[in-house]
């Protein structure tokens, strides 16, 4: 098992377009679902696995920017962006994330 250093300790690192075939939704509604793929093809991301690798180093960073909120999406098993809503958070910050991400792969 190869791990990454850049990311969390325990995130395996799998060559970008073979780790997974499509996303794995766990924690996030339809609507929110909509706007992270709509945000990614915007910005040159077509390939649901490049966005399922953007989804979970998203997640990663989003545990150590917010744990506290992160912990409440976990532990409730909420919509991550529904929660960062209703907690009045910082939106634009977690889309720029989203959008460095992406520009990573491209």
């Amino acid at each position: 098992m190869v791990r990454t250093q850049s990311w969390a300790v325990g995130l395996v690192a799998h060559p970008v377009g073979t780790e997974v075939s499509r996303l794995e939704w766990r924690l996030a509604c339809r609507r929110h679902q909509e706007t992270f793929v709509q945000l990614l093809r915007s910005v040159g991301i077509e390939d649901e696995a490049d966005m399922e690798l953007i989804r979970r180093r998203f997640l990663v960073w989003w545990s150590l920017e917010a744990p506290a909120t992160y912990f409440e999406i976990v532990s409730t098993r909420r919509c991550g962006g529904c929660v960062a809503e209703e907690r009045h958070l910082d939106l634009a910050r977690g889309v720029a994330k989203l959008i460095e991400l992406a520009k990573e792969l491209l």
